[in-house]
């Protein structure tokens, strides 16, 4: 007579795995996501009011390595929220596109908050584009504002305007 051979369940065993390393990873990942989101957005945040008194919510780059990165990988930008790069001088700057995936206005402020310049309508970056048909734009500044394309129309800004940046963590 021969003997069955008891056949093991290891489907429930590996399902009490995995539901455990379920149970590990997914915290860890949603922390990890919450981690990156949150170092996407540590960036201070001040008011610009434009000529026409339209208040922008903007993020402010005025280290190294925040202006560096700017609105690099960002998908989208909403028309009343912008970047606001801050430098120590008025000196001549240059703004290339590279990983930057959205159309943007940018408009070149000196130390009196008056516009200098603005370029309209600067094209996002495509994804296998050459590092020569990259947009670059370059004029005098100590503040550089990008916004959503179109933003300067709408607006009506010109060279000759001024803009007021308001820190928004100081209550008036």
């Amino acid at each position: 007579m021969k003997k069955k051979k008891k056949k093991i369940n290891t489907q429930g065993v590996l399902s009490n795995k995995n539901k455990i390393l379920l149970l590990v990873v997914l915290p860890l990942l949603v922390l990890l996501l919450f981690v990156f989101y949150k170092h996407n957005s540590m960036l201070p945040k001040m008011l610009v009011v434009l000529p026409n008194s339209q208040k922008i919510s903007v993020e402010v780059a005025s280290d190294e390595k925040s202006r560096q990165k700017g609105l690099m990988f960002r998908k989208s930008l909403k028309q009343n929220e912008g970047m606001l790069f801050v430098f120590d001088d008025n000196s001549q700057k240059h703004f290339w596109m590279k990983n930057t995936f959205v159309d943007l206005d940018i408009i070149f402020i000196g130390e009196d908050f008056i516009i200098n310049r603005i370029f309209k309508d600067i094209k996002k970056t495509a994804p296998n584009m050459k590092d020569s048909e990259i947009e670059m734009v370059s004029a005098k500044g100590k503040y550089i504002l990008e916004l959503a394309a179109g933003s300067a129309k709408k607006h009506r800004l010109r060279p000759g305007l001024k803009i007021e940046i308001i820190n928004m963590s100081v209550k008036s």
